[in-house]
Order: structure tokens, then sequence, then C-alpha cells
């Protein structure tokens, strides 16, 4: 990664050739060690490969030989316009080749997001962002000391990471006999594949009832293991090292590949499904039972605990935020509800021994997995919960294929066992019934390379349909930074990350939320590059971060290997231009004196800066965003909640599966993710994906009692 090295100080606004851009490289070099699939590393050599080759293209040298000078005319050819030959060179590609390739701006933004997360997590800029290390804040100490000489997965210095030891944590496990993955006792098996909202909730209503066995890709992080580094916990809890775009780059993905998936990495929002959204669907002919699925919603709140933020884990950023929403024409904003545990009581009377203090310090490391054990994440409710009933956990265990067997009689097919992908030609791994629950990419995806190893799937009325990896949708957002003119007293790094959510009353198509991440994470956000770039981090303790939700058309289609091909129409660019417009009138009136936009414009973003001389001019503001965000590659897109794939819906001609959660044409595969919603939802989904479990649970239960569906 020497290419990284040489540019990221040119990118950022660093010294040339400096210790920390060294570092970066080498934690970079890491990182792409200790991934466990191969993609992400391909493509982010290729990146830079990129980077380097169109160096020599221009210098006739490698970016590694080249001067600062050269470099930086090198960055202001990447970065500074749409109209440089690179883009139209990308242009006519995407003419002769097809929809999906990136633009020249979508590489530009790609390269500052790999400089930055790179370069920010070198714990020596702490010195400059004036973020301190979990190591060495008080309030962790008083609670763990053994902190102060922690370096989980780091090197004893803590500049790089510890490959070996990642490397290590994705294989063990790996050699567990095909015999040893369920009790063996009788009674009906059930294999869940997926061990995330879908699949715990599942897990536990089918566990004593069944041999329950769920089966999770990535590895099982015990709390006093949570990586406290971004990049270890990229590596260690994120599918593809939280390297996941769509084919075009517009899109940047999140998805949990650990004990607990998305549950076990997010900030613990919880927002209950909108009545609108369930209506339409059972209009749309979705075919649940919504009197059961009302009852789950319930019974999840109650076991997750789910409660408003206390007082004490706000941060200034927030109130300002909840303030100018409140000034904001036509909005109107909330506290936001969770089940991060900010009040002792919704630890119960048995918190555990694991669990380190009485509740939420809001230490910000929501995204790394909580490392005191205050976010009950659904590995340490559901899937508790199943253990105790009998069943069995197993990381590191991703399932490459499913076995079918075709009914003769009927002419359904029958799910008889699973390979795993460390053998998929070896032992099958016998089985009554199978639920997947990998989520909206994962589910699909596992079926269709079912299908292409066995073509028996491919009787499945979901196949003829052409439905298995179509209607994949996104609750995808956008950042808005905004920064005060003096730091705040508690900063956004000494709080919760999400507090508040902004609504327009009578207007569903997105919502607001205020935020705060991490220096490497919030670095990729910030809208600048070189000099501009340094300032801005410089600020961050002066600065507060909002996102918006948008739920999206459910037009886009993941395939057998996990390729991701979605497009942000038209429409979609009015409703994120709407509601940039929105979050930047929020901050104005909250107080700040600027704000601007995340992605790449321009290595001038002055045009896309507001200051307070815009407040109140809403119309004015929503024009100019419309004159500087012209499509999806102007923003920086991303979404940690995919949904669709496999839509419900009682007609196997437009879903393909059922209201009691089987696929259409199967006699014992089911489902219970997101990957079954008909649409986007434009809220967090979590509450809904565990209700769906929790309803999917009895459902199965009562199909496997009788012998065999019907």
């Amino acid at each position: 990664m020497r290419a990284l090295a040489a540019l990221a100080p040119a990118v950022l606004g660093l010294p040339h050739g400096g210790r920390v851009a060294r570092d970066a490289a080498g934690r970079l070099d890491d990182f792409v060690r200790a991934l466990p699939q191969d993609v992400p590393r391909r493509n982010l050599r290729l990146l830079v490969d990129f980077a380097d080759a169109l160096a020599l293209f221009v210098h006739s040298r490698g970016l590694a030989t080249l001067k600062r000078s050269e470099l930086d005319e090198l960055v202001e050819l990447i970065f500074d316009s749409d109209e440089d030959w690179p883009d139209n060179l990308l242009a006519i590609a995407g003419r002769v080749f097809g929809d999906g390739l990136p633009s020249m701006r979508d590489i530009a933004r790609a390269l500052l997001e790999l400089c930055s997360i790179a370069v920010y997590s070198v714990p020596k800029t702490a010195e400059w962002t004036g973020f301190v290390p979990l190591w060495k804040q008080p309030e962790a100490l008083k609670y763990e000391p053994t902190l102060a000489d922690d370096h989980r997965w780091l090197t004893p210095d803590r500049r790089r990471l510890d490959w070996r030891a990642i490397v290590a944590r994705h294989e063990e496990g790996a050699d567990r006999p095909a015999d040893a993955f369920f009790a063996g006792d009788g009674r009906p098996r059930v294999a869940i594949i997926g061990s995330g909202a879908g699949g715990a909730t599942v897990a536990a209503r089918l566990a004593g009832r069944f041999d329950v066995a769920v089966f999770e890709a990535g590895p099982r992080m015990a709390i006093r293991e949570r990586p406290t580094d971004v990049l270890a916990a990229q590596a260690l809890c994120y599918e593809r090292g939280l390297l996941y775009p769509t084919a075009d780059l517009d899109v940047r993905v999140l998805a949990g590949r650990v004990v607990g998936g998305g549950s076990a990495v997010n900030e613990g929002v919880s927002v209950r499904p909108r009545k609108s959204t369930l209506d339409s669907w059972q209009r749309g002919g979705v075919g649940f039972d919504r009197a059961l699925l009302e009852r789950a919603l319930n019974a999840v709140e109650k076991r997750q605990r789910f409660a408003p933020y206390a007082d004490d884990v706000l941060t200034d950023p927030s109130h300002r935020f909840a303030e100018g929403a409140r000034r904001q024409s036509g909005i109107v904003v909330e506290r936001l509800i969770s089940d991060i545990a900010t009040h002792e009581w919704q630890h119960g009377d048995r918190p555990g021994p694991e669990v380190i203090g009485p509740k939420c310090i809001g230490c910000g490391l929501c995204n790394h997995g909580c490392p005191f054990g205050h976010h009950l994440s659904v590995d340490r409710t559901f899937l508790v919960d199943a253990e105790a009933a009998g069943a069995r956990v197993h990381p590191n265990t991703p399932v490459h294929h499913l076995v079918p067997q075709v009914d003769r009689a009927t002419g359904d097919v029958r799910v008889v066992g699973l390979r795993l992908e460390r053998a998929p030609g070896g032992e099958t791994i016998p089985v009554d019934a199978v639920v997947l629950c990998a989520g909206a990419m994962g589910s699909p995806m596992l079926l269709a390379r079912s299908a292409r190893r066995r073509p028996s799937w491919r009787r499945l009325p979901a196949f003829s349909a052409d439905l298995v990896g179509a209607g994949l949708g996104f609750n995808y957002g956008t950042g808005v930074v905004a920064r005060w003119a003096s730091p705040h007293e508690r900063p956004g790094k000494a709080g919760i990350q999400v507090a508040f959510i902004a609504t327009k009353p009578g207007d569903e198509s997105f919502i607001i939320e205020n935020g705060w991440i991490t220096p490497p994470i919030i670095s990729s956000l910030i809208p600048a590059v070189g000099a501009e770039h340094r300032r801005l981090m410089g600020s961050l303790d002066s600065m507060g971060l909002a996102v918006n939700t948008i739920g999206s058309h459910s037009d886009g289609r993941v395939d057998h290997a996990g390729n991701v091909r979605f497009r942000v129409g038209r429409d979609a660019m009015g409703t994120i231009q709407e509601s940039l417009a929105a979050m930047v009138g929020i901050y104005l009136h909250g107080g700040a004196v600027e704000v601007r936009m995340s992605g790449l414009r321009s290595t001038d973003d002055s045009k896309a800066t507001f200051d307070p001389s815009w407040r109140g001019r809403d119309r004015a503001i929503l024009q100019r965003i419309r004159e500087v965000v012209q499509g999806p590659e102007h923003v920086a897109l991303s979404s940690g909640h995919p949904q669709g794939g496999l839509h419900m819906n009682a007609d196997p001609r437009r879903g393909a599966v059922d209201g009691d959660f089987r696929v259409h044409g199967s006699d014992n595969l089911f489902v219970a993710d997101a990957s079954l919603f008909p649409t986007t939802i434009t809220v967090n989904p979590q509450w809904l994906v565990m209700a769906l479990g929790w309803s999917a649970g009895d459902r199965i239960a009562e199909q496997l009692g009788r012998g065999r569906t019907d």
C-alpha cells in the first residue's frame, strides 16, 4: 500500500511523507490480510491500482515516486470536476458496457473514504481531532481499569492491526464434525441461517420444541473482546469488511457478519413500523397474520426493554439538532427509543457477569459492538433465550448451499441438508427444515447459489417468476455536518450517538436523525479535500452530524455472488435534495455557523456550504442544493438497512414467500428476515424484523408440528 501512503497526505492535507501516512498504509495492509473474503481484497487493491495507474499515465511514474506538487495536481484531476477526461472516459465505457460502471466522482469518493478511514484510525491522529481513545477515557477506566493496558486485536504499540489474531478468530470452530451441529435427540432438526434480528428471534421461539442449530458466517465476540479500533471492527464484524458497494459505487451497504448480525453493531435505534406501511402491505396481498404481528411487536418491545435515552447521555449537538428542528418550518422532532441500556433498570435484576458498569457511558463505539455490554442486542437477549432452551449457535460457519429433494407426488421441493463453505462438495448436514435469516442480501444470495449448484431448486415458482434476489431496496441516506463557532461543552464524542428523530408530518418519504460516529468514519463524510479536510477534522468538538433516511424503490437486485445492482433514480434525487435542505435548515436554526453536505463535488466546495445568512431561506437552500447535488455521485450514500429480495405475498407470481413464511413450492424452507419486505419502510426496520421472526417462529412451529406443510 505504498501508493496509498503517497496519496493520502495530498488528499487529507497532511505533511508529505509523514509517519502517520506510513502507519495508515501499514494498517491497511494488515486489514487486507485480516479479511475473511477475497472480493473486498480485490476491490480495495483495484481502487489503489487505479489511482496508481492514473499517476503513471499523467506523470509517467507511480504514486510512490511523485513529488508533492505532482500529487496535488493528481488530486485536482481526480476530485475537481465532472468534466475531466478520466470521467469522460468512464462515461464512454458505461455506454459501451452498459449501466453499472462507477463515475470518476464515485471513484474519487471511494479513494477519499479509503484514505481517511486508514489515516484517522492511526492512534496518533487523536491528537489532531481531540478524540479520546477508550483506553484513556476516565469514565471507562473507572469501570474497567484494565483498558489502559488493553490492545485487543492490535499490536502492543497499537499502531498496527494484529491481523493474525483476527484471522484466527474467523477460523475458530471451523473444524466441527458434521454430527456436532445438532443435539441429535430425535426431534425435527431446524437449521437457522443467520443470527441477527430475525434469526435470533426465530431460534428463541423454536428452541425447546425442536432441535435448533443457528449457523452464523461471522465470529462470536464476547463483551470484553469487542474491538475498539475501527479497522479491526470492520475486519471482524462486517460483511466484506464494510467494503460492500453497489456495482456503480453509488451506495455503500453496511451488513453485520458477527453473531448477533446487524443488531450487534448498530446504535440500537428502534422505531415501531408505521401503521400505514403494514396497511399497504396487507392491501398488496402479503397475507401475514396482522394480529399475530402486533402481539409480536409488543413482545419484542418488552424483551428488548426499549426506552427513550436518558438525559445524561445526550450531547450538545443532539440538543442543538432538536432545537433547530423545532424551529424549522414543517418539521416535528421526538426523542428516539433504544435497546441500549442508558437506564440501569433496562438490565433487569441480572445484567450478567460480563456487563461492565451499571449503564451506558456514551463511549461512542456502538458500531463496533458495545465493549461494556450495555447494548441489549439480540446476541444478548433472544439468542441467550434460545441457547438456554437447548439451541446450538455455530459462529464462523457460512452455509454454501442447500441440498434439495423433490417430492414426486406433489412436485414440492424439500431441503434435506446443508453444505458448508469450507467444504461445499463435502459431507451433507441433514436437516428437517431450514429458516433463512441471512438478511436481504444474504438469504436470496444463498437460495440463488443453491439453485446454481442444485438445479432442482429452480422448480420453485420464485425462479420461474424471476423473484429470487429481485425487488431489493434500501433505507439509504447521506449526512450533513455542521460547525458551531466554539467547541461544545459536551461534544458528540461524549455521549450517545443517535438521540432524536425529525419528520415532516404527512410526508413519509424520509426521516432525519442526528448522530455521531468515531473520527475514522466521520472523516470519510467530511466534504472536503486537502487543507480544508484537515481544518474540519480539527474542529470535531465544535461539530454535529445529521443523516437522512429514505425508503427507496424496491427495484434493485442481488445475485448468487452477492453483487448488488441498484440505481438511484431521478425521483429519488428529489427526495434526497429535499431532505438535505431540511437538514441544512435545522442546523442553521440550531445556531451553526457552517453547514456542509457529505460527498464530493469539487476541491472548492464553497458553493455547497451554508452560513447563517441562509437561515430561514428554505426555497433558496433547496434551489442551491439542486444545483450542486445533481446525481448520487455528488453525495455519500450508504445503507445499513437493505430490504427485499424474497418478497412475501400470498400469490406465488408476486412473491417468493407466503403468509406463513414458507417459500412457495417448498415443503420445509422458510424465511424470516428483511428480505420478506415487499417495500422499504423508511424507518429503522430492526423492531419489525424481530417481530417477523417472533411470528415466523409460531407459524413454523405449527407447520412442523403437523408433520408437513400443506
